[in-house]
This record gives C-alpha cells, sequence and structure tokens, in this order.
C-alpha cells in the first residue's frame, strides 16, 4: 500500500511541475476513501488555487537540492553567480520549479518517499540544512516566500528574498518527506540588471 501512496502523491504534485494539462485522478475506493486518504488531493488542491501557467511564459525546470551552509552569492561581471562555499549536491531530495519573473513555484520531495511512502511519520529523520540556487529568470527586487504543508496547505513559513543576482539562493525549511514553496514578486521591485 505504500508504493500506492507514492503513486497517489507524487503523481498529483508531479503533474504540474512536468508541464501536464492535469493531475492523474489516481482513484481506488478502497484505498482512497475507505483507507481516507484524502489529504492528498487537499494539500495539493490548496496548493495550486489561483496558479495559472496559461500565457505567463512559464519556466519548468529541476534542480538539485544542495547540502551545506548558504553564504552571499558571488557575481562576476557576465551575470553568472558562484556559491561562495563548495557545495554538493543532495542526491536523495529533487526540486522542481516552474514560474517567471513575478512567481515562482517549487515543490522539495525526498525521493525514495515518491517510490514507497513512509508509514509512520514519527519514524523519519528530519531533512535540515538544504537549500536550492535557482536560475530561472528573476525580475529583480524583492519576493515573498512562502513554504508550505504538501497535505494540509497550511503555511509553514514566511520570509522576503532579495533577487540580487541570478541564481537565487532559497533555504529550504526542514522537512521529512516534502515541502512546496512559493514565491511572488513583490511590488516595487527593481530589475536584476
Amino acid at each position: 500500500l505504500q508504493k500506492i501512496e507514492a503513486d497517489l502523491h507524487a503523481g498529483l504534485w508531479s503533474s504540474f511541475f512536468e508541464e501536464q494539462a492535469g493531475t492523474p485522478f489516481i482513484w481506488w475506493h478502497e484505498f482512497v476513501h475507505t483507507m481516507k486518504r484524502y489529504h492528498h488531493y487537499k494539500g495539493f488542491s490548496m496548493f495550486m488555487q489561483g496558479i495559472d501557467p496559461r500565457g505567463k511564459d512559464f519556466v519548468f525546470k529541476d534542480f538539485d537540492v544542495q547540502e551545506g551552509v548558504p553564504v552571499e552569492m558571488k557575481t562576476d561581471e557576465s551575470k553568472d553567480a558562484e556559491p561562495a562555499v563548495s557545495l554538493k549536491p543532495d542526491p536523495e531530495n529533487a526540486c522542481y520549479v516552474a514560474g517567471n519573473k513575478d512567481e515562482i513555484y517549487g515543490w522539495v520531495c525526498n525521493k525514495k518517499f515518491m517510490i514507497e511512502y513512509p508509514d509512520a511519520k514519527a519514524e523519519l529523520k528530519p531533512i535540515a540544512g538544504r537549500f536550492v540556487l535557482l536560475d530561472i529568470p528573476a525580475a529583480g527586487g524583492s519576493y515573498k516566500l512562502s513554504f508550505l504543508a504538501t497535505i494540509t496547505g497550511a503555511e509553514l513559513s514566511a520570509s522576503v528574498v532579495n533577487a540580487k543576482s541570478v541564481p537565487l539562493q532559497i533555504p529550504i525549511p526542514e522537512f521529512t518527506i516534502d515541502v512546496a514553496f512559493k514565491m511572488f514578486r513583490l511590488p516595487g521591485a527593481d530589475s536584476v540588471e
């Protein structure tokens, strides 16, 4: 049953980030209804409220989740940014992103749990100290960044990110299975030059 639950959860969340027209409706009455798995639909539905990529030139990309401590970015004259510390990709986690210069959406997940969903959250080791470097087009200035729980849709944290250069350095809050985020450009934000 853990593999079916992983198919349900990953199918819902990956559909948007892999440019599908809609999410697959994985339905098995005994599993979804009798075993009460509706919470997967609720979190995704709440995340998707108000998101409409049509006609907005969205870019869809996959990113490595980075392990280490984020620091200020160095930017050379060609506008290519490099981390100021040596970073290593975290092969156990992935980040999927969709967006444009004004709105950016992301889903960070533990890859193994998208193959076999864990049956007891209490036994899971929290994943901390991770971040992602987003190199999708940014308008510069300030963005509101909110992280959301993928099951409940509840906001876990909110902050303002200053997009001085690309890539944007996004710290990921502690999570166990997965977490989602939304970034919106704040009014009056200046462009990256």
